[in-house]
């Protein structure tokens, strides 16, 4: 006899297909034993003829039974299938640390996410059955680089070709590329602090990097001034990680005759590329734009990287570079295999970007990231922090008096407060480091207004605890 229990507010059909692959499973019901009919089982369920035979189909379709032709259904051998055994003991779930106060880098406004358009994108995309199969070419989906090629002429005056995008899962993925199509003599120089100093584990380990400080403290402004010397970069030097629109984690612009002069240094030898990474131009709040880099680039030296972390999610795992053309066909010699990132993920991020929402969603978070800058500034001021270049992005770099020692950072995480330091973003063992650790960055995308007020006044009085 069989047992068969069905929750009303649960789908019928699953659980009666449920219930029976687990009793042939179990062997509840021996190979060659005949199943009830479709009628006599809905009769005894109470469910409807096409409801049973839904779950049939099911049991079928994965071969736990089979059908004989006016006969009925009889269950089958199950040595062949793929039983995945089921944990009889269950385990605490692994948990990321719960922050109640998230002053992150990577934090993200959850309250104001666009669920209902990723819902409906997503939808339409599982719609398009035969296009969400196919193989994504290693550049990434040609729609969504059309797509990316229209938004950035439009908001950063970049006149691209759709064929010199190439779509990775993120800045650090798409630098070790870029390393693989320059020659093997080439030395990479990273911001420092920055954030890619400490990233250089995606590199090879034959990569050769070094780590240089562009940042320059001007006493008189009482603001940190942004710019690379050229004379004093060291000859091997071919390739500079660069953040000229918001320098991470400062925000400090580079002016205009800063960046023409580090386009000719790139321009006076071959091989010299400037990776210019411009990871939050959406969120300025200075009265007028700044240009990005690339747009200035008449010698095609700059290789220009942004994503969708800041703007969207960093869950989305979408980042994206345009390649100069002569390393544009040494990349298309060199990689043929799929693009690392879900073709099903970039045709919905597609059809968000065509349709509206995206451009709907930067405005409204743009607004919204400016109250809360406003609010933080306005904050910080009470509690008589030193606040730095704070025009821009999600982020803000302010001075502490008092040493932040380990345990005060451990007394902050204990607190429920999620912080990062300027020297987590120094290299290891530099004088940078040891001069960033009273240097604190402040996100705040992924904090409330009412949190800003509660978590930076419990901040204060840890980081000026005796």
């Amino acid at each position: 006899m069989l047992y068969i229990e069905l929750d009303p507010e649960k789908i019928l059909y699953k659980q009666i297909y449920e219930q029976l692959a687990e009793h042939i499973r179990q062997q509840h019901l021996a190979e060659g034993s005949k199943l009830p009919g479709i009628r006599s089982l809905a009769d005894e369920l109470g469910v409807g003829v096409n409801t049973v035979n839904q779950a049939y189909q099911q049991l079928l379709l994965e071969g736990y039974i089979d059908a004989k032709e006016r006969s009925g259904y009889y269950v089958k051998p199950i040595d062949n299938l793929l039983i995945l055994p089921r944990a009889e003991e269950v385990l605490p779930e692994e948990k990321d640390e719960d922050y109640k106060y998230n002053f992150s880098i990577s934090g993200v406004d959850a309250a104001h996410f666009p669920y209902e358009d990723w819902r409906r994108v997503f939808r339409r995309t599982i719609s398009e059955e035969a296009e969400i199969l196919a193989h994504t070419p290693p550049k990434g989906l040609y729609e969504l680089r059309e797509e990316i090629a229209r938004y950035l002429g439009s908001a950063r005056g970049i006149d691209v070709d759709p064929q010199r995008i190439i779509i990775s899962t993120g800045i650090s993925q798409l630098i070790a590329q870029v390393e693989n199509i320059l020659p093997e003599e080439s030395v990479f120089a990273f911001e420092n602090p920055g954030y890619m100093v400490g990233k250089t584990s995606y590199l090879h380990a034959s990569s050769k990097y070094l780590s240089v400080n562009h940042l320059h403290y001007d006493a008189k402004s009482r603001q940190v001034i942004y710019s690379v010397d050229v004379e004093a970069l060291p000859e091997a030097v071919s390739v500079l990680h660069l953040t000229p629109s918001h320098q991470f984690p400062f925000g400090a612009l580079m002016p205009v005759d800063a960046r023409i002069e580090i386009l000719n240094w790139a321009a006076k030898a071959a091989d010299r590329y400037i990776i210019e990474d411009d990871y939050d131009f959406e969120f300025q709040y200075r009265s007028s734009k700044v240009p990005s880099l690339k747009s200035l680039d008449s010698s095609d030296r700059v290789i220009y990287m942004s994503g969708f972390s800041k703007s969207i999610s960093p869950a989305l795992r979408i980042s994206f570079m345009i390649l100069p053309q002569e390393l544009l066909e040494r990349y298309e010699t060199h990689y043929s295999s799929e693009c690392p990132v879900s073709g099903f993920v970039q045709r919905a991020l597609c059809e968000f970007i065509r349709n509206g929402s995206f451009e709907r969603h930067v405005n409204r978070m743009r607004t919204l990231y400016a109250g809360k800058h406003e609010v933080l500034l306005r904050l910080l001021a009470e509690l008589g922090f030193e606040v730095f270049n704070y025009q821009s992005g999600t982020s803000l770099v302010i001075r502490v008096e008092e040493p932040v020692t380990e345990a005060k950072l451990q007394a902050l995480r204990q607190a429920g407060i999620a912080i990062n330091s300027v020297a987590d973003f120094c290299q290891k063992g530099s004088r940078e480091e040891a001069a960033m650790r009273n240097y604190v960055i402040i996100g705040f995308a992924g904090a409330s207004k009412e949190e800003l007020r509660e978590g930076l006044e419990l901040f204060a009085e840890i980081i000026r605890a005796e």
